[in-house]
């Protein structure tokens, strides 16, 4: 499940044959991007560490759970419909995710340098 990285519109994560929109300049969308983290952290803080492995795995699929419905809420009963109840799946979802992060901030970075360099003083160094 990788991040589709080569698209139009690096706001969307494409992913089980869903377009997500996830725009972090936006000042709403960031805290509730930060906030899904911390509500993630949370529920890894709530995993069991012994018992059983079932307990376990359970755990870790709720914490996977949280994140996503918490940045996607509208669209999370589709996100997980049919998904294997399988922490591997689970975790390439993730991978997925951190890799669309990556490759959106990536470019909002480049933009900005692009945009802030068309005005810099000529012979100043970057």
């Amino acid at each position: 499940m990788k991040a589709q990285v080569k698209q139009k519109d690096p706001k969307i994560w494409e992913i089980r044959d869903m377009a997500l929109t996830l725009d972090l300049s936006d000042l709403p969308t960031m805290e509730r991007y930060e906030n899904a983290f911390e509500r993630m952290r949370e529920a890894e803080e709530a995993v069991p560490r012994d018992g059983k492995a079932s307990e376990m795995l359970r755990g870790y699929l709720h914490m996977y759970e949280v994140l996503f419905r918490e940045l996607f809420p509208e669209e999370a009963d589709k996100l997980f419909d049919g998904l294997a109840q399988n922490v591997s799946v689970y975790e390439d979802m993730y991978m997925s995710f951190l890799e669309f992060v990556a490759a959106q901030q990536n470019a909002s970075v480049q933009r900005r340098m692009e945009r802030l360099s068309k005005y810099r003083p000529a012979g100043r160094k970057k």
